[in-house]
């Protein structure tokens, strides 16, 4: 062999070599659970110790993971060897979670659809300027239904009572019992465009005809205008320009929303909709549909469907019943169910469009996605070996009453059993961690990299040097006097 291939092989070999000892991006490593530097550096960066310290050491570091971060470590471990990641529930825990991951806003999904910037034209700024200078006080009748909107709609003009129609009709739990009314004086940033535009051309004590919004249609009343003080433009302008971003912004992401049903071919059974409806229009409020009320064959059939994906009568009603307004969406007429419906299963097809884009596929999103699950399965791993195994039975609370009630100056016993109770759950709980833990460090070893421990201590020592220097450098700021009135943060 030539010395020139014999020095390439010889570089090949060191190049193996240093790969093989390079552990990659984690500071300490559990079994499979590890973890990454950057969750430590952004945990840390946040505490008063990084702040005290003069100089990170690599024992700093590793008393700092010790107390705050290895237990959760320890407890994703035992999950994993627990099998809760294959527990139904948890699984199910996790999947929403996901679907939540991928939707959120700003999140992938977000990320792929929405465009970064919305700029606004110069005569849109001056047209919203012209439409700042009044705020109105409105009522409003909201339904589901655009052929409900134009018969309200026609019986206000032919003279019906606006608070009877409001009290009948409107699907707005937060102004139903305000005969409609907003509780504030309105401008147009606050308000949906359709809205702001109407409202230029509207009287007071007259109504506009229905407009459309993601939330239905709105029969809206102008009950006072008044001038509002504004800025002048150039002043003005930023915030202006911010709002008319976000209000774009707004309408790019519901034309989105309301394109998805007919993307995934969303069908629902109007026939059976008409069929389950008697069971569906509560009379109390905060009631729950009784499903038993329905044919046990009628709640098998699927109500909705969509491409690859269904909901049957049981589910949707499931659905409703676990709204956390309870029944504050009324299911009065087939409109409602079917808006209902179209709302509530927005968050599945914005999922369905994430994965056809492969969104969950790229690597960012694993990493966050993996991240999240492991805290979630530690998570119940502590609830399963600590929350749930700490029992307090009532007698324990009763004798713990006799022998300290001196302490509690003989106050009634009824009086202090759920403070007792408390006081001897959190102390066993504490107990029972503490034990735990102590099992847990027996049965794993912690895998700790040195290397990438001195590293980091480097970069935390410089990022301490550089924001010193800058804080040095920066000239004093003159205390700045807050207008007359203005709230103190």
């Amino acid at each position: 062999m030539s010395k020139k291939f014999a020095w390439l092989g010889l570089v090949a070999l060191l190049v193996i070599m240093g790969c093989g000892d390079d552990k990659g991006t984690w500071l300490v490593k559990v079994k499979n659970q590890a973890l990454e530097q950057e969750v430590f550096m952004r945990r840390y960066k946040m505490t008063r110790e990084y702040a005290q310290h003069p100089v990170i050491t690599t024992e700093i570091i590793r008393q700092f993971i010790d107390k705050n971060q290895l237990d959760n470590l320890l407890f994703q471990a035992e999950a994993y060897s627990m099998k809760l990641d294959k527990d139904s529930t948890i699984a199910a825990q996790l999947m929403q979670e996901k679907r939540r991951m991928l939707t959120r806003n700003g999140g992938p999904l977000f990320k792929a659809v929405v465009p970064a910037t919305f700029p606004a034209t110069e005569p849109e700024l001056m047209a919203a300027y012209e439409m700042g200078k009044n705020e109105y006080k409105i009522s409003h009748i909201l339904v589901k239904s655009t052929v409900l909107a134009d018969s309200i709609s026609q019986a206000l003009q032919n003279g019906a009572s606006f608070a009877a129609l409001v009290d009948k009709y409107t699907m707005d739990p937060n102004t139903k019992d305000t005969a409609g009314q907003m509780p504030n004086f309105l401008f147009w940033a606050q308000m949906a465009p359709s809205f702001s535009e109407a409202l230029r051309y509207t009287s007071v004590g007259q109504y506009t005809k229905p407009l459309k919004t993601n939330y239905g249609y709105h029969v809206i009343r102008v009950d006072e205008v008044r001038e509002r003080q504004q800025k002048p433009f150039e002043q003005a302008r930023a915030e202006i320009e911010g709002s008319l971003r976000v209000q774009k912004q707004g309408a790019f992401i519901e034309e989105y929303i309301n394109a998805l049903p007919n993307k995934y071919k969303m069908k629902i059974d109007s026939l059976l909709v008409l069929k389950i409806l008697p069971a569906l229009q509560n009379p109390a409020p905060g009631s729950k549909v009784d499903m038993s009320s329905i044919d046990a064959q009628d709640l098998k059939k699927p109500l909705m469907t969509f491409d690859r994906g269904q909901w049957t009568v049981a589910e949707t009603i499931e659905k409703y019943n676990n709204l956390t307004r309870g029944n504050s969406y009324q299911l009065r007429r087939y409109a409602d169910v079917a808006d209902f419906i179209y709302k509530v299963s927005v968050p599945d097809m914005m999922e369905r469009d994430a994965l056809e884009r492969k969104l969950d596929q790229t690597d960012e999103f694993k990493k966050d996605y993996n991240y999240t699950s492991a805290q979630l399965l530690g998570q119940k791993s502590r609830e399963r070996l600590v929350t749930r195994a700490v029992k307090v039975e009532e007698s324990e609370v009763a004798a713990f009453y006799e022998a300290h009630k001196q302490e509690y100056n003989n106050r009634p016993y009824a009086e202090l059993q759920s403070t007792i109770r408390g006081r001897l759950q959190s102390t066993r709980t504490q107990e029972k961690q503490q034990s735990v833990v102590k099992m847990l460090r027996e049965k794993y070893k912690a895998d700790w990299n040195e290397k990438l421990m001195q590293k980091t201590a480097e970069v935390l020592n410089a990022d301490k040097t550089a924001a010193a220097a800058q804080k040095k450098n920066q000239p004093a700021q003159p205390p700045v006097a807050l207008p007359q009135g203005a709230p103190v943060k």
